[in-house]
């Protein structure tokens, strides 16, 4: 917990089918703005840098979209979001043998709707033709820190998404899958105008002009 009151809650969910469920390894939920970032995990290698795109994959991706579906329009100015997208694949590199690191994977991180548009276009066409997606096939992708940056300001995520919503929707695609998940919650008493004060503290150029000082 922070001294401002902001703390963030993670659970690691071992043996139960909420990904085969949700189709989704994150599940993010920010209670102040009540809004749900999903993210699928798919590794890379080192070598080839990319994955074919088999029937699980497209079946998790379509139980994301229904995810999403439970997302309403905005109705008042915060819950103004970037776009609809709030379910992500995302395509993290493994990491070399030995090799352990407490930070994020790196990787490529696709919106949903993208990876839609990606997979009707040839450029992620296969040798043998299937799909392909990986560095050398998908031109554009976001950084984990892009992303964060949008969570941060609340530009990114569901709208008016309950808990309860979520929670419906699991028990309803229930599954035989049974893997695991991990779940995060923050939770802060901070208006929206006090966030976004304290994000924009935090950024490169301000901590830049402090240094300067």
């Amino acid at each position: 917990m922070t001294p401002d009151g902001r703390r963030l809650e993670i659970a690691n969910v071992n043996a139960t089918s909420v990904e085969g469920r949700l189709g989704t390894d994150l599940i993010y939920y920010h209670e102040h703005t009540r809004s749900f970032i999903l993210v699928q995990y798919k590794r890379i290698s080192l070598t080839d840098k990319t994955i074919t795109v088999d029937d699980r994959l497209r079946r998790q991706l379509g139980r994301l979209e229904a995810v999403a579906s439970l997302s309403q329009a905005p109705r008042q100015p915060h819950d103004w979001r970037m776009g609809a997208d709030a379910c992500f694949l995302k395509l993290a590199k493994r990491p070399a043998k030995g090799q352990l690191s407490q930070e994020l994977a790196n990787g490529m991180y696709l919106p949903l709707s993208y990876v839609r548009l990606l997979l009707e276009d040839d450029c992620t066409l296969g040798p043998r033709g299937g799909r392909v997606l990986g560095y050398g096939t998908v031109e554009r992708h976001a950084t984990g820190a892009q992303l964060v940056q949008l969570i941060q300001h609340g530009l990114a995520g569901t709208v008016g998404t309950t808990v309860e919503q979520l929670k419906r929707f699991s028990i309803q695609r229930a599954e035989k899958d049974r893997t695991g998940a991990v779940i995060a919650a923050e939770r802060s008493s901070e208006t929206v105008r006090q966030r976004q004060q304290r994000v924009n503290s935090r950024s490169p150029k301000k901590r830049a002009r402090t240094r300067s000082r």
